[in-house]
């Protein structure tokens, strides 16, 4: 899976009030989004942010020279910083933000770093992308500049920072009014991993780029001599980064791996005294950054490569407070990396595209047949690691057992089929340990993960977003100090699933499926032992469920009984536990929620903004229509496949309101023509988009003059996914056939 999960989506733009999905909808295998949408130009807004910008500065210095003892103060400066330097990158303030990037760098190197914050990671993309627009020569003559500026010309900067990995397609440079280019939305990297920030390699990139790497070693040989660590540290760069083979440089940079590998402090786990396990327990960040560094760039090297993954593997078994769980998915990624190449490059040096191409056959070859993956944000947790996070579910299968690698948040592996009848589920999976895994059991947009707490064992129930949660007392399970294997079981029969741990049950759920009746299939392939079952309703999926930091194992994954594979899925007729609003703050319907007791709790309980009635899904009027609004999305959690269709209805006004979406491509029927848009949350997004950002593809268009829109009626589209194209349905009548091939809809086996 070269680009990760994609998902379909419908999106209403204009239209106020409900939006109604009918029961046109029916899915073999499906992701499914709705949004609703309100935009208006916002009139003299880039004079108003100028305005308080220079309030925000301000108060960053007010809050600078307030010497207080609170703990908390270096944080709510790393805080103000960020939001300021990156109001001040959207406004085009560069040389400012450049200068209070390294304000925030010397600030850093004496209070701690913090690698994952949402506007640092935007602002420095901003900064990226206007980078990348430069000449070599330029590029370098700024970043030196910045890197060498006082306190003292002998003291180096640098700045790391994780960001995202997720780009719209070069073609949108024409809604910017510019040529599309391979660095219009660059994303940085740093060896084989993408999402990663580094002023230092960035800067070295520039010399090498440039033919000043002789000059900018010769600098920070100057700082070395006068004592700077982070200048001997670069020097270890640019030897990777030049594939130097001089004995001393190798020596330094193979003596800094081992040292990562041997001597990380460890010390038991603070939250447990009875546990007597050691734990790696992490250093400061600074160094942690700077270990990830050293190690992605010495992957690419077959005489390193060993030693970046004894400390990559050091490094993955870091758990600390000071370690976000994004880094730890992160690390796990290079290790990923690392195991692909080594099967895949042994003996030879690999440039970070082809380390790219290797892991993701290892990915492909390695992958549990007939299973897929998944991966859905946690609606408990904060923005920032969304933005961080990482592209895609990693999960691979040896002789019998299923391992998670890595993730970008709640993350699923799925049975490839819709399963109903009568039958049971079954997986042991390891949960607990120094490590803390938590593996557990997904079915019916349900997911269970039993574990063991200071008080006894217990088991939760949530929604795949843990939006909805309820936590059972579980005696069936002990607290050890060791890695634990559970045995979790779904037993279908009827109308009623049950869940077991270790045998004994759990909970019970009735009403899952119902029986359409339906004759209508979707086109994706399933055993010739289905064909001519009738469609069902409700979400009849099966799985394994993980968080990104963890790497639980499975084991003894087994399907009993009778199982039978329904030729469709009617998405809109069940409720919305597996449907996720794309904003925090929007609300839905689910079964698994208690109901209000007492009137005035039953009046307090604010609507829904999603409900499902009648197989349909609908949405509650905006609040005001008039405000601007990033929109309102409702996202499936299980993702459309290779040879699947999502089918839909939708209301049409004067205007079509409806549009399908895969990912952040929107495809917005006009009165002609299919055109595209990349869905960004606000005019303030580091690519510069718009929010109203619309380009025209006239190669993927299959339909010649006004588009068939019914006005004032129901108009059905339907959204297939084939080996090399994506198709787009209009009342039948083909509208749109895009290639999958270099337009960020390009993933080995499905879309999300």
């Amino acid at each position: 899976m070269a680009e990760g999960v994609w998902m379909v989506q419908v999106r209403v733009i204009r239209r106020a009030g409900s939006v109604s999905v009918g029961n046109g909808l029916r899915v073999a295998g499906v992701v499914a989004f709705l949004l609703l949408r309100s935009v208006v130009p916002a009139a003299g807004a880039v004079a108003e942010n100028k305005e308080q910008w220079s309030d925000s500065l301000q108060r960053l210095s007010e809050l600078e020279a307030v010497d207080s003892p609170d703990a908390g103060r270096p944080a709510a400066i790393r805080n103000a910083y960020s939001g300021v330097i990156l109001q001040g990158a959207l406004l085009g303030e560069t040389t400012a933000v450049w200068e209070l990037l390294g304000r925030r760098a010397d600030f850093d190197r004496q209070h701690g770093a913090s690698v994952v914050e949402s506007e640092l990671s935007q602002a420095v993309m901003v900064l990226h992308r206007e980078l990348m627009q430069q000449s070599a020569d330029e590029r370098f003559e700024l970043l030196r500049r910045w890197t060498f500026s006082p306190p003292s010309k002998d003291s180096v900067r640098s700045l790391f920072v994780l960001t995202s990995a997720v780009a719209p397609p070069p073609e949108f440079a024409r809604a910017l009014g510019k040529r599309p280019s391979r660095n219009t939305f660059p994303v940085p990297t740093v060896g084989p991993a993408d999402g990663v920030f580094s002023t230092l390699w960035l800067l070295i990139e520039a010399a090498d780029d440039a033919g000043y790497v002789r000059s900018l070693r010769n600098d920070f040989q100057v700082a070395v001599d006068a004592g700077d660590t982070t200048a001997a540290f670069g020097l270890m760069l640019i030897d990777l980064h030049t594939g130097s083979r001089d004995d001393r440089a190798v020596q330094n940079i193979r003596s800094r791996l081992r040292f990562i590998a041997e001597t990380t402090d460890i010390r038991p786990a603070a939250d447990s005294a009875a546990n007597s396990v050691p734990i790696a327990t992490a250093p400061k960040l600074p160094r942690v950054s700077d270990d990830y560094l050293i190690a992605a760039a010495a992957l690419l090297r077959h005489d390193l490569r060993r030693d970046a993954m004894d400390a990559i593997k050091r490094l993955e078994a870091l758990r600390s407070p000071d370690v976000p769980r994004v880094m730890r998915s992160r690390f796990q990624q290079l290790l990923l990396s690392g195991v692909s190449l080594a099967a895949g490059a042994a003996g030879e040096d690999v440039s970070a595209e082809r380390a790219r191409d290797l892991c993701g056959l290892l990915q492909k070859s390695s992958a549990p047949r007939f299973w897929i993956p998944g991966t859905v944000d946690d609606s408990t947790r904060q923005s920032p690691e969304r933005f961080v996070g990482g592209r895609e579910s990693v999960w691979l299968s040896h002789e019998g057992h299923v391992q998670h690698i890595t993730g970008r948040d709640i993350d699923f592996l799925f049975f490839r089929y819709p399963l109903t009848g009568d039958f049971e589920f079954s997986v042991e999976g390891q949960e607990g340990g120094p490590a803390g895994l938590a593996g557990g059991i997904t079915w019916n947009a349900l997911a269970a993960r039993p574990y063991a707490g200071g008080s006894g064992g217990f088991c939760t129930i949530t929604t795949p977003d843990k939006k909805f949660e309820t936590e059972l007392t579980c005696p069936f399970i002990v607290q050890e100090s060791a890695v634990q294997f559970h045995r979790m079981s779904v037993a279908f029969s009827g109308q009623t699933a049950s869940l077991l741990i270790n045998g004994q049950t759990m909970w019970h759920e009735s009403h899952r499926h119902q029986r359409s009746g339906t004759d209508e299939l979707a086109t994706g392939s399933v055993p010739d032992a289905a064909a001519g079952d009738p469609s069902v309703s409700g979400d009849p999926w099966i799985g394994l469920r993980s968080s990104c930091e963890f790497r639980p194992l499975f084991r003894n994954l087994k399907i009993e009984g009778r199982p039978v594979i329904p030729r469709s899925v009617r998405l809109s007729a069940g409720s919305l536990n597996g449907w996720i609003p794309a904003a925090a703050a929007e609300s839905r319907s689910s079964d698994l929620q208690t109901p209000p007791s007492g009137l005035l709790n039953f009046l307090m309980t604010p609507v829904p903004d999603w409900k499902s009635s009648g197989g349909m899904i609908t949405r509650r009027p905006v609040s005001d229509p008039l405000s601007p609004s990033t929109g309102s999305r409702l996202t499936y959690f299980r993702p459309l496949q290779t040879d699947e269709r999502i089918r839909y209805e939708f209301f049409c006004e004067d205007v079509p309101g409806v549009f399908p979406t895969v990912g952040s491509l929107a495809f917005v029927l006009s009165e002609d023509s299919v055109r595209l848009r990349w869905l960004v949350d606000s005019d303030g997004h580091w690519t510069g988009l718009p929010r109203d950002n619309v380009i025209t593809d006239p190669l993927s268009q299959r339909h010649r003059g006004p588009l068939p829109i019914r006005p004032h009626d129901w108009n059905t589209v339907e959204v297939s996914v084939h080996d090399r194209s994506l198709r787009i349905h209009l009342n039948d009548a083909l509208v749109l056939e895009k290639s999958r091939s270099g337009h960020g809809l390009e993933t080995g086996s499905d879309l999300q």
